[in-house]
């Protein structure tokens, strides 16, 4: 009888115990973003619009900015449970560029391990596995999947 009312009172006191701060800190990620089951809920994330990229480091000086791609029907679709992100995007020089002024469209992903980027031509090529790797991480830069992957029960989040 003893032995059982302790038993009891060991796991009564281990629910009430509170979260470690690591782990409190992914919930209040969480509940800001809408909460747990919401996160969860997610299979894809998608974001669409239009804007400006640099043409970094081709400027003459550090601080000169004129060297802009417009960048129109930008579209990022993120799947993610299946670890896959694919970007389209058209881009169009506002200076001299050695390809032209056209438009060039942009298609590039991750599957797995597996980065590609698709040609004009409609041509897909396999990236190097430097570029999956930096791929696999950008999935990670949007709030909503980097809490996502905190709240799985198999994270681990020590160093090393």
């Amino acid at each position: 009888m003893k032995r059982t009312l302790f038993v009891m009172l060991a796991v009564i006191a281990g629910a009430c115990t509170s979260a470690p701060p690591e782990q409190q800190l992914v919930n209040d990620a969480a509940a800001a973003l809408g909460g747990r089951d919401r996160l969860i809920a997610v299979k894809t994330l998608t974001i669409e619009g239009d804007g400006s990229n640099g043409n970094l480091l081709q400027d003459m000086t550090p601080d000169a900015s004129g060297q802009l791609f417009l960048l129109s029907g930008y579209k990022r679709s993120i799947d993610v449970t299946g670890a896959r992100a694919r970007t389209e995007q058209t881009r169009t020089p506002n200076f001299a560029y050695f390809q032209g002024n056209a438009p060039q469209q942009q298609i590039q992903g991750i599957d797995g391990d597996v980065a590609y980027n698709i040609g004009a031509n409609g041509t897909a090529t396999r990236g190097s596995n430097a570029v999956a790797r930096d791929r696999r991480a950008e999935i990670f830069h949007h709030p909503l999947t980097l809490i996502r992957a905190a709240l799985d029960p198999a994270a681990n989040c020590r160093p090393g």
